[in-house]
């Protein structure tokens, strides 16, 4: 299966749209595997080429990532037609982000500047 184009311009909406034909008999899920999630999230530099998630993982990968991708088009659709975002959808999306950052390492060389 081939990954859908990025054209939203930021992330979170690009992982909303990896549900092509939403709704109708032909819908395809992009993300429908660890396997189709790991590819995306190289596609989209989120991890590296040679980064490699142990299959006891994949399960959970897959959970997790469909519903953050639930709570991102939950979001995305209440704001584009003028109504509140659900509070389940912002709870989860608060979540992950915690869990992000509370993971999180900085990599990196110091900046040499010249004054």
């Amino acid at each position: 299966m081939s990954l859908p184009h990025r054209i939203a311009g930021n992330l979170a909406l690009d992982l909303a749209n990896t549900i092509s034909r939403r709704g109708t008999d032909r819908e395809i899920d992009h993300l429908a595997t660890a396997a189709d999630i790991l590819a995306w999230s190289r596609q989209t530099g989120l991890i590296d080429d040679d980064f490699a998630l142990p299959s006891a993982d994949h399960e959970a990968l897959v959970k997790d990532v469909l519903a953050l991708r639930r709570a991102v088009s939950d979001t995305g659709s209440a704001i584009a037609h003028g109504d509140e975002p659900p509070a389940a959808a912002l709870d989860t999306i608060r979540k992950y982000a915690a869990e992000a950052l509370r993971t999180a390492a900085l990599a990196g060389s110091p900046c040499r500047c010249i004054s």
